[in-house]
């Protein structure tokens, strides 16, 4: 039940957006609205989670490497050891071991979560000089890029995700972070796009004079974009890690659909034939092709029919069409259809990439692009569909990460299914209650969602939600590609490699065995020398799982929540998993799960004892551990105030007045704004 709930929290974002007057300023969302939309959201992963289970949950393959602490930890609470068991000289028992790392982590997380702020995010280069820009971005831990072979204290910081994702992906990933990083850097100091006058690494939308964009200078009482006003206040424009970063997106959703769809083509059309023969036929069984040790012994237990799945959906969609059809939100109902239709698509995918290689392919720019062609200069609609399409994958992952707990534990199946139903009901009523109780009690001066908020309350996913509706709603998807003409060709780009890779990888052995059984022995020698060998060596690539790191960028996410992972993760997934096996089968879940559980709980007594005290505005140790990573250029780029270059004399950058995208799919002729 915690999976599921504890996960959805960033998709009501989108309630904060459209309420608070820095943003939308909707007042007329209301506790109904919110509670039919986001029973639409969670249901609608809840129930393709279920639909996917042939997929996903049965194959041996499928491990779900991001599940296996809480399986160690469940291990080490509920079942009892043999006494006098040793492994590789130690004798600790799984249970006092957890414990233990849960005590020490506990206690160790004071202290760069509050005592010495500066160890949490490391910024030690920047100490030198300040104020030196150059040093600040590329080294900076708040608002650069983050390249610091030392970058933290604070596990919170590293991640324990690099304890359970295998060693190849967490290394790919990190070097595409290095190479997308550099390439930030180039484009910030050529001055690409105009990212010298905005911060390297921001997620905002600015105007051209640098400032943030204000969006609702453009926006009409109707909820639509007054093309008369966007002609006086201009285009948004973006820094260069956005920029970067958008591109990013757009190749690898290309990349990972081409190129997991035909290494995977076979498995995948057996497992679609499946579904449909269970769905027609009462008599089949879901784990019918499925004979593994696992499956055998859950055959035991009632399966859940794959038609309650689709109740699920139906209810689902019928919850998303009455609150967009209810209140003022200028989304048609239809949009849930299209959600549906390609989330469902890209699941597939989505679900294989997580299952082997701890990796999260996310369908929420894809849906920001379509809302933007589809709704231009309607920033509302952008939001809804973004929130509606990214907590459909988010919960399917989390729903289908629990099934696969549920297989390995042996779980009656219905009685998860229970479970989880209920967790999602109940989750939407709490966490919609704390979201609007936190609006009334901590938006004192109107600064929730602020940099001056005193219990820094900033909310980060609030500002991304509102930088896409400024930038795919608001500004629409044909004006971004004119002001970035780049941005089209990554589709290309990624689907090329994509196919280029997997055919490569699935035919290449077989070409080349083919090749040398019939060419003679100085032909063959010569192609396998520049060719058939070094394509061979790229059997270990895996071009989805690379480009995935260089998406984590912009919104103060840089090198520094990598570099220290990058070296967790070859002590223990690559050198102690081969030469203390035995070890590492014990207790290296077991640290992930400590050490998570400590800075859970040790942040929250820190929490109730520094930020609610004081009559709600907290308490802060002020000296120098606590401020000396916040007193440079570095600090200032994140919260908005450090650029390259300063704003031209003219007062304004970017193309002048009469070149600026001006294509709202004929808006302006609908409203008579133009």
């Amino acid at each position: 039940m915690f999976t599921i709930a504890s996960g959805a929290g960033g998709t009501y974002y989108v309630y904060l957006v459209q309420m608070l007057p820095q943003y939308l300023n909707q007042t007329w969302v209301s506790f109904p609205y919110e509670i039919l939309l986001a029973l639409c959201t969670q249901y609608l992963g809840f129930g393709f989670a279920g639909i996917l289970r042939r997929f996903v949950i049965f194959p041996v393959a499928a491990i779900w490497p991001k599940i296996l602490p809480a399986l160690a930890l469940n291990r080490a609470l509920m079942f009892k050891e043999r006494k006098g068991e040793v492994i590789n000289g130690w004798r600790v028992t799984r249970y006092r071991f957890f414990v233990t790392c849960a005590s020490l982590m506990f206690v160790w997380f004071w202290i760069p979560n509050t005592f010495f702020q500066a160890l949490r995010l490391f910024n030690w280069m920047t100490w030198i000089a300040p104020n030196n820009y150059t040093l600040g971005m590329i080294t900076g831990s708040y608002g650069g890029m983050g390249f610091n072979p030392w970058s933290t204290f604070d596990w919170n910081t590293s991640g324990d995700g690099d304890l359970v994702t295998p060693f190849f992906s967490t290394l790919q990933q990190y070097i595409a972070r290095v190479l997308s990083g550099l390439i930030i850097i180039g484009m910030h100091w050529g001055n690409m796009y105009w990212g010298a006058y905005m911060p390297i690494n921001s997620n905002e939308s600015f105007d051209n004079t640098g400032q943030r964009y204000n969006v609702s200078r453009i926006m009409g009482d109707n909820g639509y974009v007054n093309v008369t006003a966007y002609a006086e206040y201009g285009p948004p424009f973006f820094s260069a890690a956005d920029v970067f970063g958008q591109g990013a997106w757009f190749a690898w959703y290309a990349m990972v659909f081409f190129y997991v769809t035909i290494k995977n083509w076979h498995t995948m059309s057996n497992t679609f034939k499946g579904i449909w023969h269970s769905i027609v036929s009462r008599s089949s069984s879901i784990y019918d092709g499925h004979n593994d040790a696992h499956t055998r012994m859950i055959r035991r237990y009632k399966e859940v029919p794959e038609w309650w799945f689709l109740l699920i959906l139906l209810f689902a969609f019928v919850t998303g069409v009455a609150a967009l059809e209810g209140w003022p939100t200028h989304t048609p109902w239809w949009s849930l259809l299209t959600v549906m239709v390609l989330n469902s698509i890209f699941l597939v995918p989505s679900a294989i990439l997580l299952a082997s290689a701890n990796v999260t392919f996310h369908t929420g720019v894809l849906f920001q692009v379509l809302a933007g062609i589809w709704f231009a200069g309607n920033p509302q609609a952008q939001i809804i569909m973004q929130a509606v399409s990214s907590n459909f994958h988010h919960q399917a992952d989390s729903y289908i990460s629990d099934l696969k707990i549920a297989h390995y534990a042996k779980v009656p199946p219905r009685a998860i299914f229970r479970a989880q139903f209920i967790a999602v009901f109940l989750n939407c009523l709490i966490f919609i209650g704390l979201l609007n109780w936190m609006v009334e009690n901590f938006n004192g001066g109107g600064t929730l969602c602020t940099w001056s908020n005193p219990q820094r309350f900033v909310c980060g996913s609030a500002v991304l939600y509102y930088g896409s509706a400024v930038r795919y709603g608001a500004f629409g998807v044909r004006n971004m590609f004119k002001l970035y003409p780049l941005f089209p060709w990554c589709f290309l780009i990624g689907a090329l490699v994509g196919i280029a890779f997997a055919v490569t990888q699935k035919y290449g052995p077989q070409i080349r065995e083919s090749c040398q059984n019939r060419w003679n022995e100085a032909r063959y020698a010569v192609w396998d020398k520049y060719l058939f060998y070094p394509l061979s060596l790229l059997a270990w690539f895996d071009p989805a799982i690379f480009w995935s790191g260089a998406l984590h960028w912009t919104g103060g996410s840089n090198l520094t929540y990598a570099t220290n992972g990058l070296y967790l993760s070859f002590i223990f997934m690559y050198h102690v998993k081969r030469r203390y096996s035995a070890w590492w089968e014990k207790y290296n879940y077991l640290i992930a799960a400590g050490f998570g559980i400590g800075v859970a709980l040790s942040g929250i007594v820190q929490t109730l004892i520094f930020a609610f005290s004081n009559g709600g505005d907290g308490i802060r140790i002020d000296w120098w551990g606590n401020n000396v990573q916040i007193a440079g250029v570095d600090y200032q780029s994140y919260v908005q105030n450090a650029t390259l270059l300063p704003i031209p004399e003219q007062g304004y950058f970017g193309p002048d007045k009469e070149d600026w995208p001006m294509d709202f799919g004929g808006l302006e002729k609908q409203f008579g704004y133009w």
